[in-house]
């Protein structure tokens, strides 16, 4: 399933007003755990946070395409 799909099915479900925060790889960002902390700070009373992960693919040719391209987010 590629990455659009996996975002949709993971926001088909989401209702009311919406605060979409991208985080990138966290390199972008001293403190990870820090920034966490924030997204629940502005979540509303009674909100939800709603995470998509993704990690690097074992597939021989997918994995390092993902590493050649990994240098895209961190330097926009």
């Amino acid at each position: 399933m590629t990455a659009s799909k996996w975002r949709e099915k993971l926001l088909s479900g989401v209702k009311g007003h919406v605060l979409e925060v991208g985080i990138g790889t966290g390199k972008n960002m001293p403190d990870p755990v820090q920034g966490l902390k924030e997204i629940k700070r502005v979540c509303r009373d009674g909100g939800e946070i709603v995470m998509l992960e993704h990690v690097r693919s074992h597939n021989k040719i997918m994995g390092p395409l993902m590493d050649s391209l990994n240098f895209v987010p961190l330097h926009l």
